[in-house]
């Protein structure tokens, strides 16, 4: 698990303000290497913009939900519980 594939449906999507897509994504399991469908959904709290936005992912399949503040190329800062970005100097 990374933060880093959250990104790519962030920028991809282009969702803005109040605005949210469903998509279908296929995880491999590791170290099983079986394939796993999963339904997510996207909301957009604060547009993507140089100063970073603010995204709501959710897991339909998990029921799995989290706030996800990004910096301005859509890469997670602080993904809660799980992940919390450090500066280089840390």
């Amino acid at each position: 698990m990374t933060p880093f594939t959250n990104t790519l449906p962030i920028r991809r999507l282009g969702l803005d303000h109040d605005e949210s897509a469903q998509i279908e994504t296929v995880y491999i399991s590791v170290p099983e290497f079986q394939l796993e469908t999963a339904t997510q959904r996207y909301t957009c709290l604060d547009a993507l913009n140089e100063d970073g936005g603010r995204f709501r992912y959710e897991s339909i399949s998990s029921g799995f939900e989290a706030e996800l503040p990004v910096d301005s190329d859509g890469l997670v800062i602080d993904y809660p519980a799980l992940f919390d970005r450090i500066s280089r100097s840390e």
